[in-house]
């Protein structure tokens, strides 16, 4: 009698431990829920695979988002479509290493880069597990087009994103003629400044503050203020290289974009100086 008790007792254990890990395996697929980023301008495209876990009434699916129509300024809204039983915790963003959280799952990213933005979430009738959900954003920088003018008498070139300078300059001196845009510049990031000479009217274009500095100071070039912006996403953006001719004269100075272009003038006298900035994020 005292060993079928025994049994009885072992079964009911095994049957207790069957039913625990049960309810625990179907509490594990639970998976992300699904998610979409909105902007104020373009769509996004997404790809989403989806399962179910029927043991407690969820049904759950997990998607990667990404978009490279998000600009600088513009409004991301991260929007996870949840089961009425489920609650966000909160939203973070990072972006280029820097995070921003908050409730409402809207940020305005105020520089170019690769962000990543996740929400945290949580089912309201089990314990507090914590989900997470994640996508995948690309920042680009605000675009501004750079006119190139040529002066066929000083050989000078000119670079401007002001398109009342571009279309008047050459009504004021015929010897300016238009070149078209030479690169898409970005409208935040890091200054390039533009520099005038008035002993010999050349331009000169920089970012480095103590070229400003030096030539502002000792060799009567005059600031102008800046001209237009580097991006800061460097590894993903356009390179603009700068080139010098000593033999030049005015037009000793020549920016450019294209490797052609470069590569041409290099037989030719001109001296490469590396990459002076970068376009707008690409």
């Amino acid at each position: 009698m005292v060993w079928i008790m025994i049994r009885r007792n072992k079964v009911t254990i095994v049957k207790t431990l069957l039913v625990s890990g049960l309810f625990l395996g179907a509490l594990l697929t639970i998976l992300e829920t699904n998610a979409t980023v909105t902007n104020n301008s373009n769509s996004s495209t997404s790809s989403t695979t989806s399962a179910s876990s029927s043991s407690i009434g969820y049904t759950a699916s997990m998607a990667e988002i990404k978009t490279d129509t998000i600009k600088v300024g513009q409004t991301i809204t991260i929007n996870p479509t949840l089961s009425s039983n489920m609650t966000v915790a909160d939203f973070t963003l990072v972006l280029n290493g820097k995070t921003t959280t908050n409730k409402t799952g809207v940020f305005v990213p105020n520089e170019a880069g690769n962000a990543t933005g996740t929400y945290n979430y949580f089912i309201n009738d089990y314990p507090k597990t914590i989900y997470s959900g994640v996508e995948y954003i690309k920042v680009q920088d605000n675009e501004a087009p750079v006119y190139r003018l040529y002066n066929k008498v000083s050989m000078a070139h000119l670079y401007t994103t002001d398109e009342n300078e571009k279309a008047t300059l050459p009504t004021l001196d015929k010897n300016w003629a238009y070149e078209g845009i030479s690169w898409q510049a970005a409208t935040s990031g890091t200054s390039v400044y533009r520099l005038y000479n008035p002993t010999t009217g050349e331009h000169l274009y920089t970012k480095d503050t103590n070229e400003v500095s030096v030539l502002t100071t000792t060799a009567g070039w005059t600031k102008e203020g800046i001209a237009f912006y580097s991006s800061t996403a460097e590894d993903s953006a356009t390179s603009i290289h700068r080139l010098y001719n000593p033999a030049a004269g005015v037009g000793s100075h020549l920016i450019t974009m294209d490797a052609n272009e470069t590569s041409v003038l290099q037989t030719r006298g001109w001296k490469n100086e590396g990459i002076a900035w970068y376009s707008a994020f690409e």
